[in-house]
């Protein structure tokens, strides 16, 4: 099974969101193999536009996994299934932040 097919397969069976599936497919055919490869057509990509491209849809599928609410100074992951709860209900997390 190719990486296509599996992110077709994850996104209908509703593991993953319509959003998560195209953001994934988007990075995943953003000319990585020609990169990687360094075939000719590289020095025709606009790398500035496609990081910023591929920054936003890996931004879509880190929400679709890690994404939090608050409630009472609490985290409070959207999709406690991807997380793992303590059993006193606590979770642990590394926070990353920048100035």
């Amino acid at each position: 099974m190719n990486i296509s097919d599996i992110l077709t397969t994850l996104e209908s069976q509703g593991i993953i969101s319509q959003n998560c599936f195209q953001a994934s497919d988007q990075i995943r055919g953003s000319y990585r193999n020609d990169a990687h490869h360094m075939n000719p057509q590289v020095a025709k990509i606009n790398f500035p536009e496609l990081a910023k491209k591929n920054i936003h849809n890996l931004a879509v599928i880190e929400r679709e996994f890690w994404a939090t609410d608050f409630d009472n100074g609490k985290v409070m992951p959207i999709q406690p299934k991807y997380w793992d709860i303590n059993p006193d209900g606590t979770i642990p997390v590394n926070l990353r932040g920048g100035f």
